[in-house]
């Protein structure tokens, strides 16, 4: 029986990571076969991906919020089927009596051996998507319920979690961030929800800053040659709250990407800034909306404390390593705690001196 056809249920995610993978395989290949099939380039995190997409909704879901690859000819780095059960191609989730190593949310089943030290193949069941990877065959798949009913939260950040764990494999890490520059220099915004960090990124970028993402960017540890640290884009929808649009950035509404539903924020299609190596980090920022802008120095325990457990509560990964990793990038970055007043452009001009280049000898 055809994974997904009408003739009998949808096929169980199988414990086996390689079942599981001839599963997803199949299951996107009879959506494909009912709906549109799409083919995308995007960069993602300074990776080239390979977006194959089954349904124009899945199209618009999946596709629109990161950036386009230049048409060059490279071959991809990561090839990721993309599909939902609205097209009659259903994969369900592991038989709930049947003992398997899958669990809910960020637990995953690995198998395969190891490439580069990493398991070969990873499945994740995150409710109600599932999602997996195989390194070795370069190719991971998400599918979901209904494409076209995604939150808007998933459409500014198509397949997160995936791309986190498999950008853990070359070296870089998704961080819970906000990243704005000027002269090829960057500064890492970083704090829990309600901080600013969104607002203050979203001027910057309208007032010509470089920008490499509101909400989530990647980023890299200084390198063994002793580069800096390095943060790199991913999406280039950003998100904002309905009020703190009209009251503070009434100009972003010009790139709003549709009406919001109820309760949800406003989504803005903001290109990011190309920048195929990442961008040096010259420093990290803790916002905080306040009366007035003011900027003062912090240590960088403070600033490690601010970016490391939002990043490791939302995202999936080994605790320990990718606390580790957090800790080696902010290592040696000059912190600070950044007061935003109601004018964006007073707290950037607080920012902009931290990003001359030092002169040498100083």
């Amino acid at each position: 029986m055809a994974p997904g056809s009408d003739a009998g249920p949808a096929p169980w995610l199988a414990a086996d990571t390689e079942r599981a993978l001839s599963l997803a395989r199949a299951s996107f290949a009879a959506a494909a076969a009912r709906a549109a099939r799409h083919t995308v380039d995007v960069d993602f995190g300074g990776a080239r991906l390979r977006l194959e997409l089954a349904g124009d909704a899945a199209r618009a879901t999946f596709a629109t919020a990161l950036e386009a690859a230049p048409a060059d000819g490279r071959a991809p780095d990561l090839t990721i089927l993309a599909w939902d059960a609205a097209h009659g191609a259903p994969l369900a989730p592991p038989e709930p009596d049947r003992e398997a190593p899958i669990q809910v949310g960020r637990h995953y089943a690995t198998g395969g051996g190891e490439v580069d030290g990493h398991a070969r193949r990873c499945v994740f069941w995150e409710p109600p998507w599932i999602y997996g990877y195989d390194l070795g065959e370069r190719v991971a798949w998400f599918h979901c319920p209904d494409a076209g009913g995604m939150p808007a939260w998933s459409r500014s950040q198509p397949f997160l979690r995936l791309l986190h764990a498999w950008l853990r494999t070359r070296g870089r890490l998704v961080a819970h961030g906000a990243v704005i520059g000027r002269g090829g220099r960057g500064l890492l915004l970083t704090a829990p929800g309600g901080s600013g960090k969104s607002s203050l990124a979203i001027a910057g970028k309208l007032a010509g800053w470089d920008y490499l993402g509101d909400d989530y960017v990647a980023v890299a540890p200084p390198g063994e040659d002793g580069g800096p640290a390095r943060a790199f884009g991913l999406y280039r929808v950003a998100k904002l709250e309905p009020t703190h649009l009209a009251a503070r950035l009434p100009a972003a509404g010009a790139y709003a990407l549709d009406a919001p539903r109820e309760g949800e924020k406003v989504l803005l299609s903001l290109p990011l800034t190309p920048a195929p190596g990442g961008l040096p980090l010259a420093a990290v920022i803790v916002p905080r909306v306040a009366a007035a802008s003011a900027l003062r120095r912090i240590g960088g325990g403070e600033a490690l404390r601010a970016l490391a457990p939002s990043t490791l509560m939302q995202l999936p990964g080994d605790g320990a390593r990718d606390f580790a990793a957090l800790a080696r990038v902010l290592r040696g970055l000059p912190a600070y705690h950044l007061d935003i007043g109601p004018r964006p452009a007073e707290a950037l001009a607080l920012l902009a001196p931290l990003l001359a280049v030092p002169e040498a000898g100083t």
